[in-house]
């Protein structure tokens, strides 16, 4: 068998609360389904972009990407999502250190002061009335 490390966690480090949970086990279970014969703690790619197997080969080992047309054209790329905050552990606490429920919260509250629908049509009201009612008798039977 080939040995394969797996990173374990990503590089920021907080205390832990659910936010730091969710990191965990889903990069345990990731490492999991990947084969991985060693889970190692801490993750080399922080916030790193991946690159195809043919430009890895054209750079070589000691080479680099910061020319190479795709790294030209993604770098400003990158997704941050808007809950799970990235951020060093260094910012993250300068701000306050808020925990991931107190984030979540926040939104929440947000979005229910803030998030208006719009109005669906009459008759594709009365088509989900009508599923609904249907749906309540095959339950009942």
């Amino acid at each position: 068998m080939i040995p394969i490390m797996y990173a374990y966690r990503t590089g920021e480090r907080r205390p832990t609360d659910y936010e730091d949970i969710e990191k965990a086990a889903l990069s345990l279970y990731m490492s999991t389904l990947a084969g991985s014969t060693l889970i190692h703690d801490v993750g080399y790619m922080d916030m790193g972009m991946t690159a195809s197997c043919e430009l890895i080969e054209k750079v070589g080992p000691g080479g680099h990407f910061l020319t190479e047309d795709r790294t030209l054209g993604h770098y400003r790329n990158v997704w941050y999502p808007k809950v799970i905050n990235r951020e060093e552990y260094s910012v993250w606490a300068g701000k306050g250190a808020k925990p991931l429920r107190e984030v979540l919260r926040e939104k929440d509250h947000w979005i229910l002061e803030n998030h208006h629908p719009e109005q669906l049509p009459k008759d594709v009201e009365e088509k989900i009335g009508t599923i609904l009612k249907r749906a309540s008798k095959e339950v009942k039977e």
